[in-house]
């Protein structure tokens, strides 16, 4: 009795680690796997257990859009219609999943396969899936069978609420032709107009609005449509509705956030709206103008420059207490920007900065911010000082030196040191005052070197010791 209870277990053992093989192997796409561990026994209606109760291996087909799996598992005898039973998920079935995650193929392979559209415990419903993904032809299949257009989930969004969050614009045509309610409130107090500021629907704002849409109200997060416009970078909404008399005090709240963390559309929301938003004004020491630096927001640095910003600004509170507005840059993009010498951690950063800069102003401001001395070379080893050149008549900028007369110059200090000229490249350009020359060091090796003035006329030339 004891041998047989042993076995049995044994078995279950096995079959168990066939069943999560089989798991695995559906959420990595791998069909031949599948196939072979159905072959050896796994159970395609196993469940998982704990707080993912009741995921079968279809359920992860329709999620994952792994659609000739999902068609193999329906072949061997899995359960079409099975829920998940865990409590964040509870009630899902492979197709609402399919359609919640924009798996068309799968959703379409399931509905045809007969299963069932019913709904979530919580309300959602397979109207509402289809719309929030835009899969236009399930929502209109749901349509013709008569599903509740106006269905509300936990949180009291319609079908048509999520098709214009989403900017699903087929989609919420669809169901406005269907008679979708355009005058609900969710649960929080937004409107259509809320929903389709967020999703960037201009037509459908259009339409709202003059439907009379208020496109002044508030929800219970105190967000109007023109807030929700810009926190989503929808432009063109947020242009409109600010024409309308939108208020920029909405978007208060949301500032250092769009600054700070805003993605190219959400900048330009700022950029657009420029004129009247207060980059100067500080929060923790800090203004906005300070944290578009920091963040290495170039196109609105480059405009709040070009308004006026002050470059020379001084921080006075807070955890950059002392330092310039320079200091907060962390890419030569920026430093350049603001007229400044790009910020190096490490000296051998700054051969790739003089060269990528390429304009005779910005390699003097790396001399003058840096204090360059003979004692900081001396302490270098990846920088070697060949020499210090004094030129005559050399007042800056300009005065009259030419880029050939720098040449000269260098070329001869050089060959007094030993070194071989290998070629030349020089600008003729009394407002450039910089010559790149190719060399040969006594070793025979090349190397690329840099000549910079300082505002005192003094000439710098490094060499940079990184063989080509």
């Amino acid at each position: 009795m004891v041998k047989v209870i042993m076995i049995l277990s044994l078995l279950l053992t096995l079959t168990y680690a066939d069943d999560d093989k089989l798991f695995n192997a559906v959420s990595k796409g791998n069909i031949k796997d599948v196939q072979e561990l159905i072959a050896s026994g796994a159970n395609v209606k196993a469940e998982k257990q704990g707080w993912q109760l009741g995921i079968t291996p279809l359920h992860i087909a329709a999620k994952k859009g792994h659609k000739d799996i999902a068609a193999l598992l329906l072949e061997k005898g899995a359960d079409i219609d099975a829920r998940i039973k865990a409590d964040n998920d509870k009630g899902q079935t492979a197709l609402l999943l399919a359609t919640m995650e924009g798996n068309g193929e799968v959703a379409r392979l399931l509905f045809d396969k007969g299963a069932k559209t019913t709904a979530m415990e919580n309300g959602y419903t397979l109207l509402h899936a289809a719309s929030e993904s835009g899969m236009k032809w399930l929502a209109e299949k749901l349509l013709t069978a008569k599903h509740e257009v106006d269905a509300t989930d936990d949180s009291g969004n319609t079908p048509l609420f999520l098709a214009a969050r989403y900017g699903k614009a087929e989609v919420a045509e669809l169901l406005i032709a269907n008679k979708a309610n355009k005058k609900h409130l969710s649960n929080n107090g937004s409107s259509l107009l809320h929903y389709a500021a967020n999703g960037g629907l201009l037509d459908l704002v259009n339409q709202l609005i003059a439907e009379g849409a208020d496109h002044k109200l508030k929800n219970k997060r105190n967000e109007t449509p023109f807030s929700n416009a810009c926190f989503r970078g929808r432009v063109d909404v947020a242009k409109k509705l600010f024409s309308l008399g939108a208020d920029i005090k909405d978007i208060d709240d949301y500032l250092v956030m769009l600054v700070e963390y805003g993605n190219k559309d959400q900048v330009e929301i700022l950029c657009v709206f420029a004129d009247h938003i207060d980059f100067h004004k500080k929060q923790k020491g800090l203004s906005l103008f300070h944290r578009a630096v920091k963040r290495g927001k170039k196109k609105l640095v480059k405009l709040l420059v070009e308004k006026g910003a002050d470059v020379n600004e001084e921080i006075t509170e807070g955890k950059y207490k002392g330092k310039k507005v320079g200091d907060l840059a962390k890419n030569d993009e920026i430093s350049k920007i603001l007229g400044v010498a790009p910020k190096v951690k490490k000296p051998k950063q700054v051969f790739h900065i003089v060269k990528g800069q390429g304009d005779f102003e910005t390699n003097v401001s790396v001399i003058i911010y840096y204090r360059w001395t003979n004692d900081f070379f001396d302490k270098e080893t990846h920088f070697k000082k060949l020499a210090t050149i004094q030129t005559v008549d050399a007042p800056f900028p300009g005065g009259g030196v030419t880029g050939a007369q720098v040449y000269n110059e260098v070329a001869a200090v050089i060959k007094d040191k030993g070194g071989k000229i290998f070629a030349r490249s020089v600008k003729n350009d009394p407002f450039t005052w910089k010559g790149s020359i190719e060399i040969k060091d006594a070793k025979n090796e090349y190397f690329n070197n840099y000549v910079c003035a300082d505002k005192d006329g003094q000439l710098y030339m490094f060499l940079d010791l990184k063989k080509k």
